[in-house]
C-alpha cells in the first residue's frame, strides 16, 4: 500500500518502490555463528527454512536510520545477529521463535534496537 500511496502523490514508481524497501519472501537461515550465519539481502525477509538456532545477520552496510523487517515461519528458532561489533539490544544476538516477525532498526555506529513479536 506504501508504494501506490506514494505514487499518488506523484512519486515515479522506482522512486517508491526504492522507499519502501526490497522484499524477499523465502530466505533461508544458515550457520549457528555470526560468523556463518546468513547475510539479509533485503530490507523486508520472510525466513522459511533454516534448522534450529540458524541465523540471519544484518548488513554491514546499513547506515543509522535503516530498518529491517524479519518474520519467522521456519517452524525453528532463529536467530538474528548484528554485524561484528556491533549489539541488538546490547545483546550478541536477538532470539526470534517460529511464526514471530520484527523489526530491527540501526539507531548509532554499533547499535541496533530489536523489537519481536510475542
Amino acid at each position: 500500500m506504501r508504494i501506490q500511496e506514494a505514487m499518488g502523490m506523484g512519486v515515479p514508481a522506482g522512486t517508491a518502490q526504492a522507499l519502501a524497501g526490497s522484499c524477499n519472501d523465502n530466505f533461508t537461515a544458515t550457520g549457528t555463528t555470526a560468523a556463518d550465519a546468513a547475510t539479509l539481502v533485503a530490507a523486508n525477509t520472510l525466513v522459511l527454512a533454516g534448522a534450529d538456532n540458524t541465523g540471519v545477520i544484518l548488513p554491514a552496510s546499513a547506515q543509522i536510520g535503516d530498518a529491517f523487517y524479519i518474520g519467522v515461519g521456519t517452524g525453528n528458532d532463529v536467530l538474528v545477529y548484528p554485524p561484528t561489533g556491533e549489539e541488538i539490544n546490547n545483546a550478541a544476538s536477538k532470539n526470534m521463535p517460529s511464526a514471530t516477525g520484527g523489526v530491527f532498526i540501526k539507531v548509532g555506529p554499533l547499535h541496533w534496537i530489536g523489537i519481536a513479536s510475542a
